[in-house]
């Protein structure tokens, strides 16, 4: 009965067709490309460094302390822990699905707080970095160079010039170096000329310290003054010690007949990298290895094109010689999983025209039938 009422009123029919497939349309390009609903548990990392601390220092002294603060926050289904002999402590927590990822990363970092005071006063300097990052990584983008640019300026140059691009593109969770090499001002110190000197690491690790300072020194002249002063002086002072050679003639100690002892006496200083924790090599090249992590929710084909179109801009103010690739892509496995779909839509489309022409044995009645196929097919997309 319902299709004899369609037959005999053909223009309504078309009407409500045309309704379905405009609503289709509509929906398609506003439709999530991910699992529903959302099974990836939300994740807030907290990260510290104790520099110079072995994996069990670490753990005893940050981790546990910070693990025992953590512990319950709302929302938490479980968390994993790592210290490292880098003298890392890395805590994951992972939240129940569909958590609101802000207000998990706000309880954490209060919890976080609360556990400070009882951190030591190296990390505590560092800071304590709580961040939401989901675990499902996008890609992995490689910077490498010619010969005339080593890991050391791969990394900073990421740092500089890249990072911070990467973590504005919407959607984005984080953005790692993950081949990290902070310039660093190393100094090692010869054990045998310390003795002869009379000096231990402590004293020279204080005679940095108090050398290497940003101080304010004020001003001359300011009021209240004199009547007839008219004219201040902004003091300034050098500020903390960047240079090789500014660090070499660090006094380390005077000697009784007047003479001083500079750092560069008894120690060798060099400008290089923090840590040699670990190194990122592609195709047999030193490089810089970005990890782009997506939030929970975000289309990460959307991503990797925003990230592919800001790197592309970069590219035009990066040093000659330096070039990009993209050595892991996640985003390869969905593409190929959409078009296997859109393939077997074809398929069975073909399929079922062929059917419909067996058994009715002619072309207008198949024609006919046919057209009900894309409507029925774009259709179901509003219903999704």
């Amino acid at each position: 009965m319902l299709s004899i009422f369609f037959i005999k009123r053909p223009v309504f029919a078309m009407v409500i067709a045309l309704m379905t497939v405009i609503a289709g349309l509509v929906c398609i390009v506003i439709l999530p490309i991910q699992e529903y609903p959302d099974v990836t548990p939300p994740t807030v990392v907290v990260s510290a460094t104790y520099v110079g601390a072995n994996a069990y220092t670490v753990e005893e002294t940050v981790t546990r302390p910070l693990e025992n603060q953590i512990n319950g926050v709302n929302g938490m289904i479980y968390m994993n822990s790592s210290s490292t002999s880098a003298g890392s402590s890395t805590i994951t927590v992972y939240f129940e699905p569909g958590y609101d990822l802000d207000i998990a990363t706000v309880d954490v970092q209060n919890k976080v707080s609360m556990a400070t005071p009882q951190l030591p006063a190296e990390v505590k300097q560092r800071g304590v970095i709580v961040n939401k990052k989901s675990p499902s990584i996008v890609c992995l983008i490689a910077l490498t160079g010619d010969e005339r640019y080593d890991a050391n300026f791969l990394s900073n140059f990421v740092n500089i010039n890249i990072l911070d691009e990467m973590r504005r593109i919407p959607g984005v969770g984080d953005a790692t170096n993950m081949g990290e090499k902070k310039y660093s001002m190393r100094i090692w110190m010869d054990p045998d000329r310390i003795k002869s000197m009379g000096l231990s690491p402590n004293d020279i690790v204080t005679a940095i310290q108090s050398q290497n300072k940003q101080a304010a020194l004020g001003r001359i002249g300011a009021p209240p003054t004199f009547e007839n002063q008219q004219v201040e002086f902004i003091l300034r002072s050098e500020g903390r010690l960047s240079q090789v050679r500014e660090f070499e003639n660090v006094i380390v100690k005077f000697k009784d007949d007047g003479t001083q002892v500079y750092l560069k006496d008894v120690a060798t200083v060099e400008l290089a990298s923090e840590n040699y924790d670990w190194s990122a090599i592609v195709d047999r090249n030193e490089a810089a290895l970005i990890g782009i992590y997506q939030l929970p929710g975000s289309n990460s084909l959307q991503i990797k094109q925003a990230v592919l179109k800001k790197m592309d801009e970069l590219q035009a103010r990066f040093p000659e010689g330096v070039k990009y690739s993209i050595p892991y892509d996640t985003t390869l496995f969905v593409e190929v999983a959409i078009a296997n779909v859109i393939e077997t839509l074809v398929v069975a489309v073909v399929l079922v025209i062929l059917t419909i022409l067996l058994f009715l044995g002619s072309i207008r009645p198949t024609i006919i039938a046919v057209i009900a196929i894309p409507v029925s097919l774009i259709g179901t997309f509003a219903v999704l």
